[in-house]
């Protein structure tokens, strides 16, 4: 059973807490909230009742094994690195860090101290991964792929309004990319690799220069894949790969569900839309596996934190570009 930790009380927490418990691996533990109120409501529907707030206190206490983050993205960083130096686990939300090279840092440091170290980032724990890149060797050579995350913020009418939000707000390291554009560099480098060459395009909010939208051409060899993502509209589309022998359908790239198989005039449903809880258990039980199983997991765990490094490479990349336009 691991002792948890819990940084973040938002929706996103309750989902992620809803999946770990069902995998009964876990009991929260304590708690951290800006207020003590806060804290002791959220932590009543948990059966926890240390809480914190002061998240160096916590973190510093025997009370956990490992944490959980889901902050906002600015504040990842700094309260990664101090969980870990203070010999706990960690599991982040994502974007895990803004950059490389902070990746890199807490990734060294998690090594050194015998620590697992890993973004809460779905679709890559799941079966459906195998079951996409099955389907991706059927239908090849790959000719094109178009991978597309737009989704309405529930937050949008009132931000627009002027009410304030960090997830809007890019000294927060707020906005699309971060936010949705992550899950879409997460599937091309996880199916396709390491692209040779990166073109972006990123639309930006007048009032407060935050990303709102974006278009990435990823160049390979015999093909490109276009990645669309945007916090401003609803897409219905889904994402695609098109090869020459068949094409892929996949209704939820950030999640690899609703994965079906066009080969002539049949189409075949190869894995059904699954809800958030299903994938997050999944996430949940690797988390797990990697801390008491470590022996068993670290190729495994290995082969996930070099894919988190390569995606946060391109993400530098991404945010040196300088084709902007200025919307909204």
């Amino acid at each position: 059973m691991i002792r948890l930790g819990i940084i973040g009380t938002s929706l996103i927490t309750e989902q992620f807490l809803e999946a770990a418990l069902l995998t009964k691996k876990y009991k929260v533990s304590a708690i951290y909230s800006r207020t003590n109120e806060r804290g002791k409501t959220f932590g009543k529907k948990y059966d926890c009742e240390n809480i914190f707030t002061s998240y160096e206190e916590m973190a510093k206490s025997d009370l956990i094994d490992a944490v959980y983050i889901a902050s906002p993205n600015k504040l990842h960083v700094e309260q990664s690195e101090i969980f870990l130096l203070n010999n706990k686990h960690v599991l982040c939300e994502k974007p895990i860090t803004t950059s490389a090279k902070e990746y890199l840092s807490l990734k060294n440091l998690a090594d050194k101290n015998n620590l697992i170290y890993m973004e809460a980032i779905m679709p890559i724990f799941t079966e459906d991964r195998e079951i996409i890149k099955n389907a991706i060797k059927e239908i090849s050579p790959v000719s094109l792929a178009r991978i597309d995350f737009s989704q309405r913020s529930s937050k949008l009418d009132a931000f627009l309004s002027g009410k304030y939000f960090t997830v809007f707000d890019k000294d927060f390291c707020g906005g699309a990319l971060m936010d949705l554009g992550v899950y879409c560099i997460y599937a091309a480098i996880d199916l396709f690799g390491e692209p040779s060459d990166v073109v972006s395009h990123s639309h930006f909010h007048n009032g407060n220069g935050v990303d709102m939208s974006g278009n990435i051409i990823l160049k390979y060899k015999d093909f490109s894949v276009s990645l669309t993502y945007s916090k401003v509209g609803q897409s219905t589309l889904g994402s695609e790969i098109i090869g020459q022998n068949g094409s892929i359908k996949i209704d939820s790239i950030s999640m690899y569900t609703g994965i079906h198989l066009l080969k002539g005039k049949t189409l075949q449903t190869l894995s059904p839309v699954k809800d958030r809880t299903f994938v997050m258990e999944k996430e949940a039980l690797r988390f797990y596996d990697y801390i008491n199983f470590y022996d068993d997991f670290s190729e495994d765990y290995k082969e996930k934190s070099d894919l988190c490094h390569k995606v946060r490479i391109l993400i530098d990349k991404i945010r040196s570009d300088k084709n902007e336009v200025r919307c909204c």
